[in-house]
């Protein structure tokens, strides 16, 4: 089953929702802004789900729970997900991810914020994901493969 559309909800802070069209557009997605009189607690709701989610992705791999590719199809057949989240998490970025991970900590100072440590080497190696080539999978080949993490 393939979702029809895909919303990119603008979750950053204010000025930056200009990114989040941009990539929208970039992806043939629909943007949908959050309206500014929202509370701050209201606006970081996507990205709490995001973080709390992409944490459970990363560990699931650290643990061994399954394959890279295997997760990512395990979430678009059983979720019906347009792609996989381990995808996504190399398209929106592992740094930005890394980032989105130390604001919620910074902000709520509860361990389920915290990055995954997989995710922190795999940012200190420079696997930031489609934008340096490497994440999860190795975009400088096509069709992209998967890296081993050496998990």
């Amino acid at each position: 089953m393939k979702a029809e559309k895909v919303y990119l909800v603008g979750f950053m802070a204010a000025g930056k929702t200009t990114v989040a069209r941009a990539l929208a557009r970039r992806l043939d997605w629909e943007a949908v802004d959050i309206d500014e009189r929202v509370e701050q607690r209201e606006r970081m709701t996507v990205a709490e789900i995001f973080a709390k989610h992409g944490e459970s992705y990363f560990r699931a791999v650290e643990r061994g729970v399954g394959s890279v590719p295997d997760i990512d199809k395990a979430m678009q057949l059983g979720c019906g997900y347009p792609m996989g989240p381990l995808t996504l998490l190399d398209l929106v970025g592992l740094d930005t991810t890394y980032k989105i991970a130390e604001i919620m900590f910074t902000e709520y100072r509860e361990s389920r914020y915290a990055h995954p440590p997989l995710l922190k080497r795999m940012v200190l190696a420079g696997m930031n994901g489609r934008k340096s080539g490497k994440g999860f999978y190795d975009y400088s080949v096509d069709p992209p493969k998967v890296v081993a993490l050496g998990v």
